[in-house]
């Protein structure tokens, strides 16, 4: 396979094969070794697969940078859904509006942006499950509380019994938003070949 062919997917495991055990991701939670970061990913991508998401889906990101960011956004290019990464700072109303585009089928957040996490979820009709994450900033009474599973902690849980469907370069790999600086943000779509 040429260069110019690879996915996302092949890239993450790719690496996985070269630098099995070298530090592929660190924060104040998490530390993973590239093999790891795969099994972390495929383990993700298995969780979103039980709450609904198949390829093309796609996966709402409220995060700040972190571990579990990576996870989330690998796991649902591993499923050949397409992650969308909220701007964590916007308002609640346009970010229904987003949402609302969008039409994600999951919403992965932080566990400090819980409240704001389960009014989207009421609001935004398309959004069937949500997922907690943890990070440097996740308050740990935010932890303790949710009842929406936890990760990284619960990915330990599921592990991925079957080969996701093929991807192609061509295929969208992330939707990006615009800066809104117009009005609401508008996801621009990227390609695995672009990105």
């Amino acid at each position: 396979m040429e260069d110019q062919e690879f996915t996302l997917r092949d890239l993450v495991h790719r690496a996985a094969r070269n630098h099995p055990d070298k530090l592929a991701t660190t924060d104040d939670v998490a530390s993973y070794t590239y093999r790891e970061l795969v099994e972390k990913v495929r383990q993700m991508a298995k969780l979103l697969h039980l709450n609904g998401v198949r390829k093309g889906d796609r996966v709402a990101l409220m995060m700040p940078p972190s571990v579990s960011h990576l996870i989330a956004l690998f796991g649902a290019i591993e499923l050949g859904a397409i992650p969308v990464a909220l701007h964590v700072r916007e308002s609640e109303s346009i970010l229904a509006k987003i949402l609302e585009r969008i039409s994600p089928r999951v919403l992965v957040y932080d566990g400090a942006f819980g409240e704001k996490a389960s009014s989207l979820c009421k609001q935004v009709a398309f959004i069937t499950a949500s997922i907690c994450s943890e990070s440097g900033i996740t308050p740990e009474e935010k932890l303790s509380s949710t009842s929406d599973p936890l990760i990284p902690r619960d990915l330990e849980n599921y592990e991925l019994d079957f080969e996701p469907m093929p991807v192609s370069a061509d295929e969208t790999a992330v939707i990006a938003l615009s800066s809104g600086t117009t009005g609401i943000p508008k996801g621009i779509m990227h390609t695995h070949r672009t990105l």
